[in-house]
């Protein structure tokens, strides 16, 4: 709805060029037709009631659609524009989604880049994202994608900080709702004399885990990713892969819409990022 869009009469006036009265009209008689009353006519302003409010959300992505697919059609060479709204897990936007969203905006200036950190698994179409990305996540008939990164989980240490004796176990820290103790196998612990591993610390992130493990609070299992400069710079020590520990990632978008130009320029823009840094 072009009145919805603009907020009014007067600003869907001037951005369609259509006369208040036409407007006016189609909105009326678009209640009529519904037999639901769409706007709260006031004396200054309109107002959308509840289904005014539900009628424009749902259309704006039947419209959208129905525009891209018109573009797909008529084999248009539609330029990315508008706002992408992108939905990622809070760890991987602090260490990469600002780099990421200033190169990608500075390629397709026309598009407006709304990133929103958080772990929990957001709905696309009822929460009005158009992009998610999801670390190792569950198949989902209604989300299709691509992977893009791979990272594995490696045991780390403190090499100058962290000690433990032959009889002694080892501290370990791991995420918060992590159950039990770790049942991993150290790279330089290959006999059976390896003490048991306790865990001792639960912290809610990993760059949190990090710094306990610097600070030689005990060992820990972190992505590569994280603590590459680390094992680098030798603050860290590398005891070895847990295998099958590795997080796979994906940017993904809903199966029920044909992809937009948007969001099949931020999903390349992505897959390409990562393939020019591995």
């Amino acid at each position: 709805m072009l009145v919805a869009k603009h907020g009014g009469l007067g600003a869907a006036s001037r951005a369609s060029g259509k006369p208040k009265a036409t407007l006016s009209r189609q909105v009326s008689r678009l209640e009529d037709d519904l037999r639901v009353r769409l706007v709260e006519r006031g004396s200054n302003a309109w107002r959308l009631t509840e289904d005014g409010h539900l009628l424009a959300t749902r259309s704006a992505d039947i419209l959208a659609e129905l525009e891209d697919l018109g573009t797909a059609i008529s084999g248009g060479d539609r330029l990315p524009s508008g706002i992408l709204r992108v939905s990622a897990p809070l760890l991987f936007s602090q260490l990469h989604l600002g780099q990421i969203g200033a190169a990608f905006c500075k390629r397709y200036p026309d598009v407006q880049l709304e990133v929103h950190s958080d772990n929990r698994f957001v709905d696309l179409i009822d929460e009005g994202f158009d992009v998610v990305i999801r670390g190792n996540p569950p198949i989902e008939q209604e989300l299709v994608g691509r992977r893009f990164l791979t990272d594995d989980l490696v045991i780390v240490a403190s090499p100058d900080k962290m000690t433990w004796s032959q009889t002694g176990e080892i501290p370990a820290i791991v995420l918060t709702g992590f159950k039990g103790n770790p049942q991993w196998r150290l790279a330089r612990r290959e006999d059976a004399r390896q003490p048991p591993i306790i865990s001792v610390l639960r912290l809610p992130s990993y760059l949190m885990i990090r710094t306990a493990v610097l600070a030689g609070a005990g060992i820990a299992a972190l992505p590569r990713s994280i603590v590459e400069e680390d094992l680098r710079a030798g603050t860290l020590t590398d005891l070895g892969s847990i295998e099958g520990g590795h997080i796979d990632f994906w940017i993904l978008h809903t199966a029920r819409r044909l992809a937009s130009a948007k969001v099949t320029a931020f999903s390349d823009f992505v897959v390409e990022w990562f393939r020019a840094r591995t």
